[in-house]
């Protein structure tokens, strides 16, 4: 696999406490990374070691090489840095001159990319908060990173602002070759362009979840007392894809027709017994609460 970032048991301790305890995470190129979990899960602690910000206490952080050697990485975590009575291309010159890549049209291009192009003399402190968020982005774009984290960059946006957001993050990705590492609660969103999804739980990585997943699809989701007997059963009569939530529920992807749902209810009932079926939607977020409920998570404990 073409992995652009790893990191090995990354590990970082506050007051005795893990923050980050033994995480493996798995960045492939090019791709949108979802990291997800509820507040002080590690997430941002996480992020902020990766981009130099903040020394692990155990661990490894692997950056394979970029274009030109090092790999060079930009960010924007909790909040943009910007001087609010100075303008966007300001603010931007300052980013781009303490990189050593000003020049402007190089600054205006950044603009442009982020559609502040128009916003004239206007300071940054009357922008709008997705304003201050895409500028932030532009100033974290300076010097052409690589690899690019962005930490709750649509938190607290109107609908607007966030489908603007989503547009960036995939332009960035398709036009700007940049792999991106996105954390977010706001899953519906999240689902619509991440590629692979690391699901983070009180310090621990629980599970990454990749676009062979996420988007399977619709499910016929099934109950019964022995999900091992019955997968089994399944697996020798049928050619649908499976997946087990726990011990003892199956879901079923690709039976499409009734008459194919009946067939495989009543092998399930054969061969392990029935207690419930049914059709279920398949998203980020049904994914994520199947996967907590597997671990054992209870529902207060999860994503806000």
């Amino acid at each position: 696999m073409d992995h652009l970032i790893e990191t090995n048991e990354l590990t970082k301790n506050y007051r005795g406490k893990a923050a980050v305890d033994k995480v493996s995470l798995h960045v492939k190129k090019g791709e949108i990374y979802g990291l997800i979990g509820k507040n002080g899960a590690g997430k941002t602690t996480c992020m902020k070691m990766l981009a130099g910000l903040v020394r692990p206490d155990g661990g490894e952080i692997i950056k394979h090489p970029g274009k030109n050697g090092a790999l060079k990485t930009g960010c924007l975590i909790e909040n943009p840095g910007l001087y609010y009575d100075m303008t966007a291309y300001e603010n931007l010159k300052c980013k781009c001159l303490l990189e050593g890549s000003y020049s402007k049209d190089y600054a205006d291009s950044l603009l442009k990319f982020v559609d502040l192009e128009n916003v004239g003399k206007k300071k940054a402190g009357q922008f709008s908060l997705g304003m201050k968020q895409r500028l932030g982005i532009a100033m974290a774009l300076a010097g052409d990173p690589e690899f690019l984290i962005l930490d709750e960059p649509i938190n607290g946006l109107d609908p607007q602002g966030i489908l603007q957001m989503r547009n960036l993050f995939t332009k960035l990705r398709d036009e700007k070759k940049v792999t991106i590492m996105i954390s977010s609660h706001i899953l519906s969103e999240l689902d619509k362009v991440a590629d692979t999804v690391g699901i983070i739980n009180n310090g621990r990585l629980i599970r990454e979840v990749d676009e062979e997943i996420l988007r399977l699809g619709a499910c016929l989701e099934i109950t019964t007392p022995d999900a091992d007997k019955a997968a089994e059963a399944l697996k020798k009569a049928f050619n649908n894809e499976i997946r087990m939530i726990g011990d003892r529920i199956i879901q079923v992807y690709g039976a499409d027709s009734d008459d194919e749902i009946i067939a495989i209810n009543k092998c399930v009932a054969e061969s392990a017994g029935l207690i419930q079926s049914g059709r279920k939607g398949s998203d980020l977020e049904s994914v994520y609460i199947d996967i907590m409920d597997e671990n054992g998570v209870k529902s207060d404990d999860r994503a806000d």
